[in-house]
């Protein structure tokens, strides 16, 4: 399934990001791979706070200039170019990996920014958000992770809110670290709101190693998931939410 959007198209040099985070995304990431290297948690003595003195690899998420999450002006200056999403849909596997739960889907998930195609690799949840709109956080936020073949990273952020149940509903939640599960079909369109306005800018990941060169789009219009739903992964996860950050500079860009 098809659908274009407007999007800030991110013309800035994007570093390739190291194949160990290439990897990770692709692979997901398992028990044994959260428990390789530093601890890094949400935890006070593990927390964002602490997280560039943990491991030199990690010392971006103090030095970095374009870091995620940010927060974001309802009014933004407005620039533009297309977006495509060719999502088909599949089989999917569901992991809780200590960190989130994520899943990682199967191939043929496209999104394409301008010249640029990216594959769908997976997507995870974070409550409450981490991206925030004029300072409000929503109860959480679902992240979808994109790869080109240079290892140019593009994530697609939904706000999601209390109401209606949703695909979310559906995705299974392994409550202990480790614990798996699987989802037969899930098209990740069904995901996306209705409405294709957004925000856009450079940032990076939101957990470590904090690498940056990282296109945002976050979509303005919420999504919905069940109240229920929203606390039984709030329940599981904690709050797996990085601070917002400085913006150094950057601009944000809007498709309004």
């Amino acid at each position: 399934m098809k659908r274009s959007i407007n999007a800030w198209s991110n013309d800035l040099c994007v570093s390739r990001l190291s194949l160990f985070v290439i990897a990770g995304l692709i692979g997901g990431l398992t028990s044994a791979a959260a428990d390789a290297g530093p601890h890094w948690g949400y935890r006070v003595e593990n927390g964002p706070a602490t997280w560039q003195s943990l491991d030199k690899k990690f010392e971006t998420c103090g030095k970095g200039q374009a870091q995620s999450p940010i927060d974001l002006p309802i009014k933004s200056a407005p620039g533009a170019s297309d977006i495509v999403f060719d999502y088909r849909g599949g089989p999917a596997n569901v992991v809780n990996n200590g960190h989130t739960i994520q899943v990682n889907v199967a191939k043929g998930n496209v999104l394409k920014i301008g010249a640029r195609t990216y594959r769908l690799i997976q997507f995870h949840f974070h409550t409450p958000s981490e991206n925030t709109v004029d300072g409000l956080h929503y109860p959480m936020e679902t992240h979808l992770v994109h790869a080109d073949d240079q290892g140019r990273l593009a994530v697609v952020a939904l706000l999601v809110k209390s109401g209606a149940t949703g695909v979310i509903d559906s995705v299974p939640r392994p409550a202990k670290k480790g614990e798996t599960g699987t989802i037969d079909q899930i098209n990740p369109s069904d995901l996306l709101p209705k409405e294709a306005s957004h925000f856009a800018f450079a940032g990076s990941l939101t957990t470590p190693p904090c690498s940056e060169g990282v296109s945002w789009i976050v979509m303005r219009q919420p999504v919905e998931a069940a109240s229920s739903t929203i606390a039984q992964f709030y329940s599981i996860l904690g709050a797996n939410n990085r601070p917002t950050n400085p913006l150094n500079g950057r601009t944000i860009v809007s498709s309004r």
